[in-house]
């Protein structure tokens, strides 16, 4: 909510946090019911967002912790708003931020 400068702002806020979310939390979760021997079902496309659907462990491994959602926080929150940016403190002291800037 960095940055909001009145309260109606915060729901537009929060319909982009759910965007960012929501996808990857429901292929997630159809994802998590996926055992190794068994195929992932073709209806996980409808969440993928493009990307292609995995055929085995160790895509839906890849997939499930390949996303950087902060990167993708970012770049949501700049297209909403170019002059939002991370507020100072946001990291831990020694963490290398400067991707992120």
């Amino acid at each position: 909510m960095h940055g909001v400068t009145n309260s109606s702002q915060i729901e537009k806020r929060l319909a982009l946090y759910e965007d960012i979310g929501r996808n990857r939390a429901a292929s997630i979760q159809v994802l998590s019911s996926v055992g190794y021997d068994e195929p992932v079902p073709k209806a996980v496309a409808e969440y993928l967002e493009g990307r292609p659907v995995p055929n085995n462990m160790k895509e839906i491994i890849q997939l499930e912790y390949g996303d950087d959602v902060l990167l993708r926080t970012i770049e949501v929150m700049t297209e909403f708003d170019p002059t939002w940016n991370i507020p100072d403190g946001s990291f831990p002291a020694g963490y290398n931020s400067e991707a992120y800037s």
